[in-house]
C-alpha cells in the first residue's frame, strides 16, 4: 500500500486534477482547524502555518520524493527494482515509476566493508597479552591514511547514591589527528554492553 499510494498521487498531479488536490487541501486544513483555536473563516495559509501542516500539493510532492528515496533502498530482488533495470522499449514513453526514479540521483556502489572490520575479525591478537595487543593496534593505526576516519566509543553504567547513571563518550580521529570528542548521558533504563567478543 505504501508503494502504491505515492504513484496514485503522482498520477493525480500529472493529470492536473486540481479539484482533487483542493479536496486534499480542504481535508488537511479542516484537521488543522480542529486542533487549533481558529475560526472556519481563518485563511488556509495561516491555519496550515500555525498547525505545522503542509498544503495538499506539498504533501503529495513529499510523498513522491519519499517513494523515490524508498526505491533507492530496495533489495535487488524486489519486483520494482527489476522493472527499473529492464531496458525500456524504444517506442515506450517513460513510465511513472521511471519518472519517480529519476527524482533522486543514483549513488556509487558500496565499496564493501571498511578495513577496520576485517582487522577485527582476525582473532589472533586477542590471544596475546595486553601489551602485545596494544603494540599491534598502534602499528595498525599508524599505517592508516590521513583521510581515514576512526571512531572510538565507550559507555559507562554505574550506581551513585542509589541512582543508576548511564553515559557514553566518543573520540573521532582523522588519520592520527583528533577531530572531535564528546560525551553525554542516556536515560536510566538503558544498558551498556561491550561489543567485544
Amino acid at each position: 500500500m505504501r508503494t502504491i499510494l505515492p504513484a496514485i498521487w503522482l498520477e493525480i498531479c500529472q493529470h492536473k486534477a486540481g479539484p482533487l488536490i483542493d479536496k486534499v487541501n480542504k481535508i488537511i486544513c479542516s484537521s488543522g482547524t480542529r486542533g487549533l483555536p481558529a475560526w472556519r473563516t481563518a485563511p488556509t495559509a495561516s491555519v496550515l502555518r500555525d498547525a505545522g501542516l503542509p498544503s495538499g500539493g506539498t504533501a503529495l510532492e513529499h510523498a513522491r520524493i519519499r517513494f523515490a528515496l524508498r526505491l533507492r533502498t530496495l533489495d535487488a530482488a524486489h519486483p520494482l527494482v527489476r522493472r527499473l533495470e529492464a531496458p525500456p522499449l524504444p517506442w515506450q514513453r517513460a513510465t511513472k515509476l521511471r519518472c519517480v526514479d529519476a527524482l533522486v540521483p543514483r549513488a556509487e556502489a558500496d565499496t564493501g566493508p571498511i578495513a577496520l572490520f576485517t582487522r577485527l575479525q582476525d582473532r589472533s591478537y586477542r590471544r596475546k597479552d595486553e601489551r602485545t595487543a596494544a603494540e599491534h593496534f598502534n602499528a595498525w593505526w599508524s599505517q592508516l591514511g590521513r583521510d581515514t576516519i576512526t571512531v572510538f566509543s565507550d559507555g559507562t553504567e554505574q550506581y551513585k547514591d542509589g541512582a543508576k547513571l548511564v553515559g557514553y563518550g566518543y573520540a573521532v580521529y582523522r588519520g592520527q589527528t583528533l577531530a572531535r570528542t564528546g560525551s553525554g548521558a542516556i536515560n536510566s533504563i538503558s544498558h551498556v554492553f561491550d561489543a567485544e567478543r
